[in-house]
């Protein structure tokens, strides 16, 4: 079954969920999400900027997530930084349903070619979760900038 068709079936949301427990911060782990959205032919922006919470006021920089092409926001850092709040978005969301925060950034263009040590932790934890009966989508990374 093809990427693209795998994509069609799961959802960005199955696509992109099993990354969560991934070790690393925001940039780790939109490097990864890259590699994986850019491999299942799905049309996506990195971004990097900051989060800033309305209610408190805090804010978080430098910060990375995805948008996607639909408007919709990957983010599963966001609850690292400003608290495991309701109001917090976590995952694959519309930023208009999390008015209490907001991402503020810009495009950047990141390479999918990583570093070795990135991609064998990236395979110890893929077969961690293969071992214990969850799904991984693996990423390819071969190819693409």
């Amino acid at each position: 079954m093809g990427a693209k068709k795998k994509v069609a079936e799961l959802g960005i949301e199955e696509l992109t969920r099993p990354y969560d427990t991934l070790p690393g911060d925001c940039g780790d782990i939109t490097r990864v999400l890259h590699m994986v959205l850019v491999g299942a032919g799905v049309k996506h922006r990195v971004m990097l900027g900051y989060l800033l919470d309305q209610r408190s006021g805090e804010q978080y920089a430098p910060h990375l997530w995805v948008e996607l092409a639909d408007g919709r926001v990957v983010d599963y850092r966001a609850r690292v930084w400003l608290g495991n709040k309701e109001y917090v978005p976590h995952g694959v969301f519309r930023p208009a349903l999390y008015p209490g925060v907001e991402h503020h950034g810009r495009e950047v263009k990141i390479s999918t070619h990583e570093p070795q040590k990135l991609r064998v932790c990236i395979q110890m934890w893929a077969s961690e979760k293969s071992a214990q009966g969850e799904g991984v989508v693996q990423a390819r990374s071969e190819g693409h900038s």
